[in-house]
This record gives C-alpha cells, structure tokens and sequence, in this order.
C-alpha cells in the first residue's frame, strides 16, 4: 500500500510539474537585450550548432536561433555522408534549408570539412 502511495505521489508531483513548465514557456518573454545583441556591441560572435529536424519542426526553436545568435554551426548536414550519401548521388537540399535561414537572419555559417570517418565507402576507394 505505501509503495502505491508513493508512486502515486511521484506521479501527481511529475504531472504538476510539466504542467508547471509548458506554463511558464507559453508565457516565455524574451529577454530586451540578446546574446546576439551583446556580442554584436563587442565586436565578437556568438553561435551554436544546429540540428537540421529541429529547425523545420519547431518553431519556438528557429525563433531562439535568430534571436540569440549571430553564427551557426551545422551539426551534421553538411559532412560528406549527407551531402554524397552515394557515388552518383548530391543532396543539399538540408544544408541549403539552413544556409537559406541563417542568410535570412543574417546570420554567420560554420560547415564541415569535406572527410570525415564516417564518409560513405566509395570516398574512400578514390
């Protein structure tokens, strides 16, 4: 009986909890001044990686990037294996979507060398 208790209790606390949170991120107002604003007035960058899902599923997500930073990095889209997933075979269509955003929000990119580890077999044939 105390073990069902406490895990009811557990449960009650967990609940209370997240909807504590989606509460105070539906009334999230962005800070005046950004870390983008305040790296600007010191002349320096200020940036992060991003992940390609992220940015065209969420837009709580593409609105922190373009307020926050003033460089991206891209996380995996544009290493060799997305970018030459086969011999014959280019796809940018990723890596543009990201280059397109931070180019509309003036933003800094940050890519891959074009080699990696887990570059597809056929590079490393020659």
């Amino acid at each position: 009986m105390k073990k069902f208790v406490f895990a009811g209790l557990i449960g009650f606390l967990l609940v209370l909890s997240i909807v504590f949170i989606v509460i105070n991120v539906a009334d999230f107002t962005p800070p005046e001044q950004t870390l983008s604003s305040l790296a600007q007035a010191k002349n320096i960058s200020i940036g992060t990686a991003v992940r390609y899902g992220a940015l065209v599923s969420d837009p709580i997500y593409r609105d922190f990037l373009a307020r926050e930073f003033n460089v991206i990095a891209v996380e995996n889209m544009m290493k060799f294996s997305f970018i030459h997933p086969s011999q014959d075979e280019y796809d940018f269509t990723r890596a543009d979507a990201i280059v397109d955003f931070a180019e509309q929000n003036d933003m800094k990119v940050r890519g891959h060398s074009g080699m990696e580890s887990i570059a597809p077999d056929m590079a490393h044939r020659g």
